[in-house]
């Protein structure tokens, strides 16, 4: 299967892509202690978004995703038993409501839960869900999204992004490609 080297977005961020000669493909993201940014939006929660992946030109049909890392807030405006929706998906989370939709979730599904003494893991999440994008004429952004309810967070604040077993956040999104 070729594979493409691992490719620095930001600092401890990195993707690479794999695809196989039937066509399937793979795209494995590694994050290592990144602190996304939260931005409290008074009434409409809070929420952090940070480009992760940049799949290949084509057309693009997710047939499974799965995602493994611990979270824990940082010392600002999070509270430590804060509700959180955490996905990745083709477009930046918005900033107008409290929860994951649509394209701030496709790829990977949102995982809803509360923190506890300001931390979760999210221990080897897979989501079997198809969907599809069509990436002929670009190539399709990925992104890790968050968002916490507007009562759990009173300031912005951080994130942080670390392995569940790996000691990195971990997440592989396989897929079919077509070329035009």
């Amino acid at each position: 299967m070729p594979t493409t080297p691992w490719i620095a977005l930001t600092s401890g961020i990195m993707y690479r892509n794999m695809e196989d000669d039937m066509g399937v493909c793979r795209t494995d993201i590694r994050i290592e202690s990144y602190a996304l940014a939260i931005t409290d939006a008074t009434t409409n929660g809070a929420h952090g978004s940070v480009k992760v992946a940049e799949l290949p030109k084509g057309y693009n049909a997710f047939i499974k995703s799965m995602i493994d890392a611990t979270v824990l807030a940082g010392s600002g405006g999070i509270a430590d038993d804060a509700t959180y929706d955490i996905g990745i998906g083709s477009a930046a989370a918005g900033v107008d409501n409290e929860v994951l939709a649509t394209t701030e979730q496709d790829i990977v599904t949102k995982q809803e839960g509360d923190l506890s003494s300001g931390a979760a893991t999210l221990a080897g999440v897979v989501d079997l869900t198809a969907v599809s994008h069509d990436g002929r004429s670009t190539a399709t952004s990925l992104y890790l999204n968050v968002a916490i309810a507007a009562a759990d967070c009173s300031d912005d604040d951080t994130l942080t992004f670390n392995g569940g077993g790996n000691d990195y956040l971990a997440a592989s999104v396989f897929f079919l490609k077509t070329t035009v």
